[in-house]
């Protein structure tokens, strides 16, 4: 069976709960593609996260 890759968009994502879901759509590039990221505050974070997941 294979499974469709799933679009994930990220709301919050340096926050704690941005975090966890970040470390599993990376131990899963095959099933989950990241779409979008956003973060209230902490921009030097959110750009490197932007550059990891690009």
């Amino acid at each position: 069976m294979v499974e469709e890759v799933k679009t994930v968009v990220v709301l919050g994502a340096t926050g704690s709960v941005g975090q966890s879901t970040l470390a599993v759509v990376s131990r899963h590039p095959g099933r989950f593609r990241l779409f979008a990221l956003t973060a209230y505050r902490r921009v030097d974070e959110a750009e490197r996260l932007c550059r990891q997941f690009r």
